[in-house]
């Protein structure tokens, strides 16, 4: 992380990108929001890990962890176009498999989680609805989110303490 910390200090990022603190990551700066965390997962950690791994040979382990996190990267980012093709569709499902496939075979003793399954079939939704909009919407909904979480519920129906 102290790397990554460093070369935010040296990246520019566009202004209408969210902005990560300087100190993610430690208990001092506590939760982040969404934004910061896209803003951490999508620019930051590629420029660090890209200058870090980018140039080990493809069979080396951290090259094939960079290359797969990439492939993360990139159908995350054409999954949040706020327009899109079916090209883009077609990249996403490229790319998401890709790092599924990546998954598999870079952390064999881990299982596969629901999220994994549902990011498989994200393609299909965005075939048929296109693109969610969820950029526009993700403060109301980090909003509520908050507020949930804000909620002291003992994990019994019907009650709460």
């Amino acid at each position: 992380m102290t790397q990554t910390w460093a070369d935010m200090e040296e990246t520019q990022v566009p202004s209408w990108t969210n902005k990560a603190p300087s100190n993610w990551g430690t208990k001092k700066r506590g939760k982040l929001s969404s934004g910061q965390w896209q803003a951490i997962a999508l620019i930051h950690l590629p420029v660090t890990l890209i200058k870090l791994w980018g140039s080990f040979d493809e069979d080396d382990r951290r090259r094939q962890l960079l290359d797969n996190y990439m492939n993360l990267v990139q159908a995350i980012t054409l999954a949040n176009l706020h327009t899109i093709s079916p090209a883009h569709i077609e990249e996403y499902d490229d790319a998401i498999y890709s790092y599924m496939k990546g998954y598999k075979e870079l952390f064999k003793h881990v299982t596969v989680h629901p999220i994994h399954h549902v990011a498989m079939h994200h393609g299909d939704e965005l075939r048929g609805f296109g693109p969610s909009g969820a950029s526009k919407n993700g403060a109301y909904y980090e909003r509520h989110i908050h507020q949930l979480q804000e909620v002291n519920a003992n994990q019994k129906f019907g009650e709460l303490e």
